[in-house]
């Protein structure tokens, strides 16, 4: 799919672009045909006016500048009123009798001051003087000549800047989709680490009721084990489930969410409270250090789900009579929230990708289990609230979560 988007970016853009060079090549053309024109028409304008005294091409009286156009080389003859020759034709090319007398002919026939004389390939212009008619011709290869010469050129021109925007459009195309190859792969890799994940507890429910089956005959206090284990693996597929549509709704088109002025000190302290047993149960010190109202803006339900996630997450990771502290103070009209534990310190290169989807350190992440969408949720809550969450991990020192906040 990457490789045929590749495709399509790449031939969408050399069409535009041939089409831009086409439309510019076609307006150069157009004027300098326009511009040729009228250097032969000038030319010949001058020609006809020219004094008796003075042949060929006048020169230009004093004072006056140079003319901007260039003057084609024209061939002028003076006919009497039987429009026969009357001076010698002079010019700066010559034609010979024959061709002469037939475009002198036609040019008379035609009825008009100025033409093209297609078949003898002359532009020509006449005019009655009083020492009879002047009629300066001029070869019309002049213009058709150019604009080959020109056309040609602007053909060479374009082929080489399109060969030349091909290549460019290559690497473009892969630093632009480079992104998108990203978005695919995390997108398969998603899709794949969902499916592992929805596996597992699918297969231990359709064993165990392929077990409960087999025993028709047993009561339900007999079959307690299996019915008990496959609603502990139903809970835990809803759970899965309900975190992948955070996620799904995270990544979609922004939800309106409900946004007011949050006390993050009251929420600290009652998402603590809901911790307590479980660190009695396990032998840790939950400590804190809660400044008094701290105000945020935000979704007050987002804002206790990320709370109990960072907490939940050190819980698991602070080791046997670990520590773990919650720290909430203001900082340069915000706020900002620590969690930290004592635990084994998350790996130097497992750090960067801990906020990732489905995934898991040997050490950091493995060992308590869950599906690896906590910190990923938690990150997308951040974000959402325009907030930063990082991390940070050192031997000795254990690891400590931070979400920076913005002010109300």
């Amino acid at each position: 799919m990457l490789k045929k988007l590749r495709r399509k970016f790449i031939l969408i853009n050399m069409t535009l672009v041939g089409a831009v060079l086409l439309c510019v090549f076609a307006v150069v053309c157009a004027t300098a045909y326009r511009s040729s024109r009228e250097d032969i028409e000038r030319s010949l304008e001058m020609a006809v006016n020219q004094q008796k005294d003075k042949p060929g091409l006048p020169q230009m009286e004093a004072g006056r500048q140079e003319p901007k156009n260039k003057l084609i080389a024209v061939y002028t003859v003076l006919l009497n009123g039987e429009g026969e020759p009357v001076s010698s034709p002079s010019g700066a090319f010559s034609l010979s009798g024959e061709v002469l007398k037939e475009a002198v002919e036609q040019a008379l026939e035609s009825g008009q001051e100025t033409g093209l004389l297609r078949e003898l390939g002359l532009y020509y212009r006449m005019r009655s003087t009083p020492e009879g008619t002047r009629i300066a011709f001029a070869d019309a290869g002049y213009l058709s000549a150019s604009m080959r010469q020109l056309v040609l050129t602007s053909l060479l021109v374009g082929l080489g800047g399109l060969a030349a925007f091909f290549f460019i459009s290559l690497f473009l195309s892969r630093w632009a989709l480079r992104p998108v190859e990203k978005a695919w792969r995390q997108q398969r890799q998603f899709v794949a680490d969902a499916s592992h994940e929805l596996k597992t507890p699918l297969t231990v429910i359709l064993a165990n009721q392929k077990i409960l089956l087999s025993h028709t005959g047993d009561t339900i206090a007999e079959q307690r084990r299996w019915i008990e284990n496959t609603d502990e693996e139903a809970q835990h597929m809803r759970r899965l489930v309900d975190d992948l549509l955070f996620l799904a709704r995270s990544d979609a088109v922004e939800e309106k969410r409900v946004t007011a002025d949050v006390e993050l000190s009251d929420l600290s302290y009652s998402v603590l409270l809901q911790f307590e047993p479980l660190a009695y149960e396990k032998g840790l010190t939950l400590d804190s250090a809660v400044e008094e109202g701290v105000t945020v803006q935000g979704d007050p339900t987002r804002m206790k789900q990320l709370i109990h996630i960072l907490l939940d997450n050190a819980c698991k990771y602070a080791g046997e009579r670990g520590q773990v502290k919650l720290r909430l103070y203001r900082q340069a009209g915000g706020a900002v929230l620590e969690v930290h534990n004592t635990g084994e310190a998350i790996p130097v290169g497992d750090l960067p990708h801990i906020f990732e989807r489905f995934y898991r350190s040997d050490k950091a992440r493995s060992s308590e289990g869950g599906f690896g969408l906590g910190l990923a949720i938690a990150k997308s809550i951040a974000d959402q609230h325009g907030a930063l969450l990082s991390a940070d991990s050192a031997e000795g020192l254990g690891t400590k979560m931070t979400v920076r906040f913005r002010g109300v």
